[in-house]
C-alpha cells in the first residue's frame, strides 16, 4: 500500500468518525486482529493460495469486518477469516505493503449473526460447520433468539432451514467428524452414512443380546 493511498483512507476513516458514520473504515495492522471461536474450521491450502495470488495482484478488494477488542488498539475478527490467513500468508512472503489493511469496524453487538449470515451467503461453511455455528448463536442468551424463526428471519432463510441444520446434529458423532474434515459435505450423504451407523449399531446389539447357541450332545 503506497502514502498516498494510506492517506486517502486516513482522510476516509476522519471523515467517518466527524460524521458519525456507525462503520468507518481504519487502517488496521493484521496482528491487532485476533480471531475468536470462528464458524469455519476447515480451510484449503490450495484455496488460500489462490487467493493470496489473486489479493497480490488485485489487492485487497473487500475489505475485513472487525469490532472492537477487548484490550484498548485491539480488534476481533468479524468477517474475513480466510482473507487474513492470505495476507498473513503474503507477509510471511515478504510483501510486508499488506501488514496494514483496511478494514470495516462495525458494533460488536450484532457481529455474532453478521459473521454467520455472511459465511452461509458465501456458502462458506460445510454443512456441520453451519449447523454448530446455527446451535452457536442460539446459546448466546445475548442475541435474544427465542425461536428458530427469529434466526431464520435474520438470514433470510425458511424456518425449515434452521431446523433441518440443527437435526444433523442428532448424527453419530464420528458421522459428524466426516463432515467437519470436509470428506463428506452433502447433508444427504452424511445422513445416508449415519443411517448406515445406527443400523450396524442396532444389529450389533441384537447379536450381542442373543443367547449363546448350544449344541446337543451325542
Amino acid at each position: 500500500m503506497n502514502d498516498k493511498t494510506l492517506d486517502q483512507l486516513n482522510k476516509l476513516q476522519n471523515l467517518g468518525d466527524e460524521f458519525g458514520d456507525l462503520n468507518p473504515i481504519r487502517i488496521i495492522d493484521i496482528d491487532d486482529i485476533d480471531e475468536p471461536e470462528q464458524d469455519r474450521k476447515h480451510f484449503s491450502q490450495s484455496d488460500l493460495e489462490s487467493l493470496a495470488q489473486n489479493i497480490l495482484e488485485a489487492g485487497l478488494i473487500y475489505t475485513l469486518i472487525v469490532k472492537e477488542g477487548k484490550k484498548s488498539g485491539k480488534y476481533e475478527l468479524v468477517e474475513g477469516g480466510r482473507r487474513k490467513k492470505a495476507l498473513k500468508m503474503l507477509v510471511s512472503q515478504g510483501h510486508t505493503e499488506f501488514q496494514r489493511v483496511s478494514c470495516k469496524v462495525i458494533d460488536g453487538s450484532k457481529a455474532s449473526l453478521i459473521m454467520l449470515s455472511g459465511n452461509i451467503h458465501r456458502q462458506d461453511l460445510n454443512p456441520v460447520e453451519t449447523a454448530f455455528a446455527i446451535q452457536a448463536r442460539f446459546e448466546d442468551k445475548s442475541l435474544n433468539l427465542k425461536t428458530q424463526g427469529d434466526l431464520a428471519k435474520y438470514l433470510r432463510k425458511h424456518d425449515s432451514y434452521v431446523s433441518r441444520y440443527l437435526k444433523l446434529l442428532e448424527m453419530p458423532e464420528d458421522v459428524l467428524k466426516l463432515g467437519l474434515a470436509g470428506i463428506v459435505t452433502s447433508p444427504q450423504s452424511l445422513a445416508k452414512i449415519a443411517k448406515l451407523e445406527k443400523y450396524k449399531e442396532a444389529r450389533s446389539e441384537e447379536h450381542t443380546s442373543e443367547p449363546p447357541v448350544t449344541w446337543p450332545s451325542r
